[in-house]
């Protein structure tokens, strides 16, 4: 059951500030390259681009608990940014750097993405 959702800058450690995915497993396999040139851009107002060489693709982002767990809600519409929809866990943040993983409700596979600040 979610408790709450909210979008709050804080809640990102690199907020307004670009970030890029130096690590993504999708169930073992590495696929990190998929998402290595994106820049993302979060900002306080739930939005959040990824942009690769000029061209930028739009989402949304949201934060909130889950079971007590701090989760960031991200949704994409576009491939392959689209793999990346999900209710991440978040498992560690700084300032630096944030680390993720959404456990999949269909086959229990598990996936692990880290963002950094540029």
């Amino acid at each position: 059951m979610i408790t709450a959702i909210q979008r709050h800058p804080s809640t990102l450690p690199f907020n307004k500030v670009n970030g890029n995915v130096t690590s993504y497993i999708d169930i073992g396999n590495d696929e990190t390259n998929d998402y290595t040139n994106y820049e993302f851009q979060f900002y306080s107002n739930g939005t959040v681009t990824a942009t690769k060489t000029g061209s930028t693709i739009n989402g949304t982002w949201s934060s909130g608990n889950d079971d007590s767990r701090q989760k960031l809600y991200l949704t994409f519409s576009t491939s392959p940014l689209n793999e990346l929809d999900a209710d991440w866990h978040i498992l560690s943040q700084s300032m630096l750097q944030i680390i993720l993983e959404d456990i999949s409700g269909c086959n229990g596979g598990i996936e692990n993405m880290t963002f950094e600040k540029i």
